[in-house]
């Protein structure tokens, strides 16, 4: 059905259905233009519902509106742990498809977006972002999409970016350790749990004094803290026990001077935004040391537990990776795989010159 709207050229273009379950459906679209133009939009509903009647509840619909109306909240309501970071990234990496329809979409322009953020971003950013597309469409199969334009693509390691974590050395930890505990003294507790310990932001959020052993020197790591959803398993869903190192053992005592079943390090404003990261970077860049994530205090961790020689099982044990390979990234990251080996040479510089003649052995 076309109706004029206002004279001479807008139009209201209606159509009315059913849906596979016999449920009664309309369409409707305004346009701008020529009646013959109106006419057009108008086989294109009668299409969409008769793709509707037929099996697939998405005809017409762009991958925009698929992601803001349908997957976007059944994330929140399956996975509200990872909505915010799957929602900002597809907003920011799909908008190449955003207004293409669902069945338009096909693998090159899968492939598109994933060699574009290689560019900038590292191998498991970009796997991380082929996992929500593939989803999305899984769930457009659900309503009768016939095809998943994303399964046939795989991510190409040697387009991606090979992101290194900044790492502080020695002299970097004491410097910040230092002029945060005059400058910023709650950001003292928190950095130098983070750098003696190698949490990850939301292990400590969630650590309550009731997981400090000060007989043994332990912290037992069994939770972690999300803004989305509170209190919650590890990022591994295991637990872990992590040394507390003898230089720690002062400010630990510190803050065990509360309710044992508080948390250790009271919650800000910034902790519960997740801008933490923000601040230790302005930090850093203020002090004149290397500029970092907050995240990469775990890194620093890492490093150092490995300069000090400590074993790749010890290591992995404490920080609770799953799997070896993240490991072995870090020893990699330290330097301690190869430190030495060029000492094998046994070839020396010539120290002095006989009769103008150089002198090698």
């Amino acid at each position: 059905m076309i109706k004029l709207r206002e004279a001479p050229d807008k139009w209201t273009v209606a159509a009315f259905g059913k849906d596979r379950y016999s449920k009664q459906i309309k369409k409707y679209r305004r346009v701008t233009g020529s009646k013959q133009m109106a006419k057009r939009v108008d086989k294109d509903l009668i299409e969409e519902l008769a793709a509707i009647r037929t099996g697939y509840e998405y005809s017409g619909t762009t991958y925009g509106g698929f992601l803001e109306k349908v997957f976007f909240p059944y994330v929140d309501e399956h996975s509200p742990g990872e909505h915010d970071n799957l929602t900002y990234s597809m907003r920011k990496w799909c908008t190449s498809i955003w207004q293409l329809k669902l069945d338009a979409i096909n693998p090159k322009d899968i492939r598109s977006i994933l060699d574009k953020m290689g560019e900038d971003c590292a191998v498991s950013t970009v796997k991380k972002m082929r996992s929500f597309i593939l989803r999305s469409f899984n769930l457009a199969m659900e309503g009768g999409l016939k095809s998943n334009p994303v399964s046939t693509v795989k991510v190409d390691q040697k387009n991606c970016k090979e992101y290194e974590p900044g790492v502080l050395n020695r002299e970097e930890i004491k410097i910040l350790l230092t002029q945060a505990k005059i400058l910023k003294p709650y950001y003292y507790n928190v950095w130098a749990l983070s750098v003696f310990c190698g949490f990850r932001i939301g292990e400590l959020i969630a650590l309550q004094r009731q997981d400090i052993d000060l007989d043994q020197q332990m912290i037992s790591v069994n939770k972690s803290w999300n803004k989305k959803i509170g209190l919650k398993s590890t990022k591994s869903g295991r637990w872990r026990k992590v040394p507390i190192a003898d230089n720690l053992m002062p400010l630990i005592r510190e803050l065990m001077v509360a309710p044992m079943n508080e948390s250790l390090i009271k919650m800000n404003y910034i902790l519960k935004k997740g801008d933490q990261s923000r601040v230790i970077r302005q930090f850093c860049e203020g002090i004149g040391i290397t500029s970092i994530r907050h995240h990469d205090l775990r890194a620093t961790f890492i490093t150092q537990l490995f300069a000090a020689g400590a074993s790749i099982a010890e290591v992995q044990a404490i920080v609770g990776h799953v799997d070896l390979k993240t490991t072995q990234r870090y020893l990699r990251l330290a330097g301690v795989d190869v430190a030495g080996v060029t000492n094998r040479l046994d070839f020396v510089l010539p120290q002095e010159r006989v009769n103008n003649v150089v002198n090698m052995f």
